[in-house]
């Protein structure tokens, strides 16, 4: 018989931890901005929770719910009948058959820690000591599982082999001969086996956070490996709903733990939702369709939160100033919704407005500005944060630096009416020279630091991809002779860039089909670099120290992370070709039939594409490049 809850479950003691295990996470107060959540405040409602800890959210007042529970039986209503539903599986799975398919006791350890020291600190879903005492008592007793945490280990699994290097000898876990084929087995294997969890737990009528939490993570996960996750991703949006995610716990009487993991799952699956409109093309849609009064979760440590903590004691335990696990995480939502704002304003535009790209630029340098603010609130250098830390905010400027060329590149291709003034088109220039180079520096720096390494599966897919794009606008530039003065600069960190690729090729797709097209980029560039010398020399510098944005600050390329010999420089000594010569004649082209034409094919291009990977068309550029051979 089902009772209602407004505490915790009525489920064996165990299985009330499994509602703590993930802890997603959720955008900061950008989460109401759009007035969704205000509009959404009356949202209400009750839980209730079975004997096998399934959920159930039942919208409405409590008290409500409380006169008409006690005359209904609504038991039925989440455990349910396998014959009402008409998809249901006939042969399922055993839990002894789903247990014997893990890896050894040893082989699984070493995974879920590499997880934890890898996806876990970019995507930090899970309340770590909740699942690392939930693991531990699993080695001891394997059979007191469910089937949804088991879903979640495999899932956990699934995304960490993705982070293994080409030479680690878990991937003999796999028969396969290549590295990359090994992980991709591997990691299919998991994934396989996640969903095979669910499916025998009768996921899509039988849930709990944990069911949500697998979903979430396969997701984060097969979008990093650039795989198609949309409709996984909708049937995993209403999972939550029905579980009450959408409804700020401190309504349901919950503890600190279960509070935070449903904050921290509404939020990432947001997070998921937006970026994956955005990138098809369809900006501020998720905001539509997340109607709620769900707050951000809080920018703490997970071991100052505790199972026997109140959630009205989470405002007593805000950052003392520094960056926490969540940090990253609660930036990164903000970077998601300027993204969202630059599509929706700018790309989807047929002419982007200087308006919007000044209020836009403006946005994104204040965002850095409050990354050093807490980052080095108590470190006074990069060295002296932890090597996490130092990855994060690393992390987090490169994709700062994509947006900048997201919404200046518009300008440099002269599609926006903005181009027409030439103190416009000096200053986005300018802004995409000083992303693309920090770009390639970032990606440079996280390849090279021996502490970083656990981030290398970050580094060779969403990094590369912005290292790709970064190397595209400076050729592009150079090819219609601007910042002539910096091609020394330029062309040693192209060179390097394309041998970072060639190098992450056994491990990365992208790289290895995107390698060939950086060796014509280099190609193209020496070529634009010894066609433009023949630009008269009057004509090659235009002084001055041109900022369109009043107040916005500097470039973060002059702060921590630009190389030396580009750092201050910039802004002091544009190095930008006459640009009145640019805006009243063709840019020089490389006329090479066995040269891609990239001014066509950028021009042509939808910008959005360059939003994410997964829509960009790398598959046909490769296939032009390789037809021209």
């Amino acid at each position: 018989m089902l009772r209602q809850q407004n505490t915790h479950s009525s489920a064996p003691p165990w299985l009330g931890d499994l509602n703590q295990i993930d802890e997603p996470v959720s955008p900061p107060t950008s989460f109401d901005h759009r007035g969704l959540a205000r509009s959404s405040r009356d949202l209400d409602g009750i839980l209730h929770v079975d004997e096998n800890g399934y959920v159930r959210f039942i919208a409405g007042s409590p008290q409500w719910q409380s006169s008409r529970l006690a005359s209904i039986d609504v038991s039925a209503g989440v455990s349910g009948s396998i014959a009402r539903f008409p998809a249901h599986s006939i042969n399922t799975t055993s839990m002894e058959e789903l247990v014997s398919a893990l890896p050894s006791r040893r082989h699984c350890a070493e995974l879920v820690q590499i997880y934890f020291q890898s996806y876990a600190s970019l995507f930090h879903v899970l309340h770590d000591p909740t699942f690392r005492r939930q693991y531990e008592e699993f080695e001891q007793t394997s059979h007191n599982i469910t089937l949804s945490w088991l879903a979640l280990l495999y899932a956990i699994l699934g995304a960490a082999v993705n982070a293994l290097s080409a030479d680690s000898p878990l991937l003999d876990l796999s028969h396969k001969q290549h590295p990359l084929d090994k992980v991709e087995e591997l990691s299919s294997r998991y994934r396989t086996l996640a969903m095979r969890c669910l499916e025998a737990d009768h996921y899509l009528w039988r849930h709990n956070v944990a069911t949500l939490q697998s979903l979430i993570l396969l997701i984060y996960s097969i979008n990093h490996s650039h795989g198609q996750s949309w409709n996984l991703l909708g049937l995993t949006h209403h999972l939550a709903l029905s579980i009450g995610c959408h409804v700020d716990p401190s309504r349901l009487g919950l503890g600190a733990v279960q509070c935070e993991e449903r904050r921290r799952c509404w939020a990432a699956l947001k997070m998921l939702y937006t970026h994956q409109n955005t990138a098809m093309g369809h900006p501020g849609i998720a905001h539509a369709y997340f109607p709620s009064n769900c707050r951000a979760p809080a920018d703490i440590d997970d071991d100052t939160l505790h199972p026997d903590m109140s959630d009205d004691a989470l405002g007593s335990l805000a950052s003392t100033g520094g960056p926490t696990q969540m940090t990253y995480l609660l930036k990164k939502f903000r970077l998601y919704d300027l993204c969202t704002d630059i599509c929706e304003h700018v790309l989807c535009k047929s002419c982007g407005h200087l308006a919007q790209i000044r209020r836009l630029d403006g946005a994104i340098q204040r965002e850095q500005r409050s990354w050093d603010t807490q980052f080095f609130a108590i470190a006074r250098t990069e060295q002296q944060l932890a090597p996490h830390h130092r990855a994060h905010v690393n992390i987090l400027r490169s994709y700062a630096h994509h947006l900048t060329l997201l919404l200046h590149q518009q300008v440099i291709l002269r599609t926006s009416d903005a181009a027409n003034d030439e103190d416009v088109l000096r200053w986005s220039s300018v802004r995409c020279l000083d992303a693309a180079m920090s770009i390639l520096h970032v990606h440079a720096y996280v390849q090279n630091d021996p502490e970083l390494q656990t981030y290398q599966w970050y580094n060779r897919g969403l990094g590369s991809f912005h290292a790709f794009h970064a190397t595209v606008v400076l050729v592009m530039m150079c090819q219609r002779g601007l910042h002539q003065n910096r091609k020394h600069v330029i062309g040693p960190a192209l060179r390097d860039c394309h041998a970072r690729f060639a190098g992450m090729g056994d491990l990365s797709p992208f790289c290895a089909k995107a390698a060939p097209l950086l060796q014509m980029l280099v190609t193209q560039f020496e070529s634009a670099s010894q066609t433009n010398d023949i630009i008269p020399e009057g004509y090659r510098r235009l002084p001055g120290n041109l900022n369109l944005h009043q107040g916005s600050g500097t470039s973060d390329v002059q702060s921590h992370t630009a190389p030396a010999a580009f750092e201050n420089s910039a802004y002091a000594d544009p190095g930008v070709a006459d640009v009145h010569n640019l805006l009243n004649h063709d840019p020089p082209v490389v006329n090479d039939d066995d040269i891609l034409d990239w001014n066509e094919l950028l021009a042509e291009m939808p910008p959005q594409q360059w939003v994410s990977p997964a829509v960009f068309p790398l598959e046909q550029w490769f296939n032009m490049n390789s037809n021209r051979r």
